[in-house]
């Protein structure tokens, strides 16, 4: 089977496949709910009566400013809102959009458009002019490989008082396909995404995108985007899996499921580079083009052994075997999710049986922090059971010493998260910086709860009209946590939501760290390799303490971020230059 480089999905729409809850994933980790709703409840009511607040730019007197802020930015709709230092936006006014990317890769910028205190912009039109390099028009970046997307705001509260308001926050992207309007004092955010195709040649492509107003004439926004001469692979070697269930989009338009708005939206969870699940037979060998790697098979029920759904499961096992897609990609199951003690024999039970029917399955289980205090008696529980622990990791947790204990158990380790990292109110930042953790920890996958979980009343709609005629619920579908794509009207695509935005490029992030590893083991098979060269890839990849020091101590500033990606880049592609010249270079001591 021939592999392809990523490809660009410009409308993203996609089904639901009915997978009940209850048969894999709980919401779980109330605790690590209570805890960070406390938090952030405090956090915000700090924010409000704070006295000191950074102070704003002075406003233009064209009545529009334009300015652009790292992706990684929360940057509030309201000018006057008061925002704390951690969630204050960093915007450069008319400075050039400035990104640097590898081959098949993706990555975005945030457009600022502000509207004076005194005047409302009308019918904002953005024009994109091409890219080119070195203004040589046969170097052109295609435009079916940039997108632009326009920010709509949520209304977030406190789960646990739902009459608290933590205030309105970026998160769902809609296409940007018409006018729009500035709202005097507020601010309108955009995402440009740009696509390097693996075919892409390597250097700095420039152009120009034009801001128009009714009102308040032109702006002009220089761009600059440097392609890196390296490649990122299509294969997948970090897993997030998320499931596809509960038919949300089916039952918020009903009638509306299509085979083809399934096989879209799963090219956009591709994009992503998500492995969903569950998917039909005749969805896998795409999905493995795609670059997906590990499929999950199917999910327990703790309360029951489920005897039958293991002999299915075992029949799958074997298909996969006979079709010879266990030689492209790995499969798991899940056994019973959060089992509290007294449903171990169950999950015993399961792990056994699916040992004997497919041995090759990878049995993998969730520990909530609240379970996993004594690991040893979950290790005489389930040694010889199952193989992976994944374990609820947050912030709040002693996430460190509890992934340290299941490493020592013998047990591979994945991380899951409920009301953490994903969830609306927090920084940008984080969604993507913790697979930087994953990699200091060296922990490759990740499990999480749900993708399009987004409560009864959206799905309901109020007086005959659904979002984005009215506001998002968000008291009711958790504030963003079980949940990472929108529904378009009339059910019709799905959007995707800054978040998923920021998962992607955590991932693509963590490929950076995997091919510098490649080409360094490569490196130091080479005869007369420079030692230089591999000790300084070597401290790279151990990320410098100063970044990241542990699960729960690390920089929070997004540059920091993209200066050691940038060296990340530059050692990769002085790796490959190496490699590529063959065994005779100079070894540096």
């Amino acid at each position: 089977m021939k592999f392809h480089s990523l490809h660009r999905i410009s409308f993203f729409a996609g089904k639901e496949n009915m997978y009940p809850k209850s048969s894999c994933l709980s919401a779980g980790l109330i605790l690590v709910l209570l805890v960070t709703q406390a938090l952030l409840a405090q956090s915000f009511s700090n924010n409000e009566s704070s006295k000191e607040q950074p102070p704003l730019a002075a406003k233009s007197s064209e009545g529009i400013r334009i300015g652009v802020a790292d992706s990684m930015t929360p940057v509030l709709r309201n000018t006057s809102q008061s925002e704390s230092q951690a969630l204050a936006p960093a915007i450069a006014w008319q400075e050039p959009v400035s990104l640097a990317l590898a081959r098949n890769e993706f990555e975005s910028a945030q457009i600022v458009i502000e509207a004076s205190s005194g005047q409302t912009l009308h019918e904002v039109r953005i024009t994109l002019g091409p890219l080119t390099q070195n203004g040589n028009p046969s170097q052109l970046w295609p435009a079916e490989n940039i997108t632009l997307w326009r920010f709509e705001d949520i209304e977030v509260y406190n789960l646990w008082e739902p009459h608290q308001s933590l205030g309105w926050f970026p998160d769902p992207l809609v296409p940007l396909n018409e006018p729009f309007t500035v709202e005097a004092g507020l601010r309108q955010r955009l995402l440009v995404c740009f696509f390097a195709a693996s075919e892409m040649p390597a250097g700095t492509y420039r152009g120009e995108l034009t801001i128009t107003t009714a009102g308040a004439g032109e702006k002009r926004l220089p761009i600059e985007v440097t392609v890196w001469d390296f490649l990122l692979p299509v294969e997948q070697h970090f897993t997030l899996t998320i499931p596809i269930w509960g038919g949300q989009m089916e039952n918020m338009y009903p009638g509306t499921d299509t085979a083809r708005r399934r096989a879209t939206y799963l090219d956009m969870l591709y994009d992503h580079r998500i492995s969903p699940f569950p998917l039909e037979d005749d969805e896998i060998e795409h999905a493995i083009v795609r670059g997906v790697r590990k499929f999950n098979l199917g999910c327990f029920d703790k309360h029951n052994v489920e005897s039958e759904k293991a002999n299915s499961i075992g029949k799958t096992a074997a298909l996969w075997q006979q079709r010879g897609w266990d030689k492209m990609a790995q499969t798991f199951v899940l056994l019973g999710d959060e089992a509290p003690r007294d449903c171990y024999p169950n999950i015993q039970k399961q792990g056994k049986r699916m040992g004997e029917l497919a041995p090759h399955v990878e049995r993998c289980f969730t520990v909530s922090p609240e379970m996993i205090q004594d690991i040893s008696w979950i290790h005489d529980q389930m040694d010889g059971a199952a193989d992976t622990v994944i374990l609820g990791a947050a912030n709040c947790f002693p996430t460190d010493s509890l992934s340290r204990q299941v490493q020592a158990a013998g047990f591979q380790l994945w991380w899951y998260y409920v009301a953490s990292h994903y969830y609306i109110p927090h920084s940008s930042l984080e969604a993507r910086q913790v697979f930087w953790r994953h990699w200091k920890y060296q922990v490759p996958s990740q499990l999480h709860w749900g993708m399009s979980y987004w409560g009864d009343s959206n799905i309901a709609g109020r007086d005959g009209r659904k979002w984005p005629q009215i506001p998002w619920d968000s008291k009711q579908s958790r504030s963003g946590d079980g949940y990472l794509v929108y529904p378009a009207p009339g059910g019709t695509a799905f959007y995707p939501s800054q978040r998923l935005e920021m998962l992607r490029d955590g991932i693509e992030d963590y490929e950076y760290f995997y091919r510098l590893q490649e080409v360094t083991d490569r490196l130091e098979q080479t005869p007369d390799a420079s030692t230089a060269r591999i000790r300084e890839n070597r401290q790279r990849l151990a990320i410098d303490d100063k970044l990241v020091k542990s699960y729960n101590e690390y920089d929070t500033h997004p540059e920091k971020y993209r200066a050691y990606r940038k060296l990340l880049a530059e050692a990769i592609v002085a790796s490959e230059k190496m490699l590529s010249n063959g065994p005779n270079q100079k070894n540096e001591k």
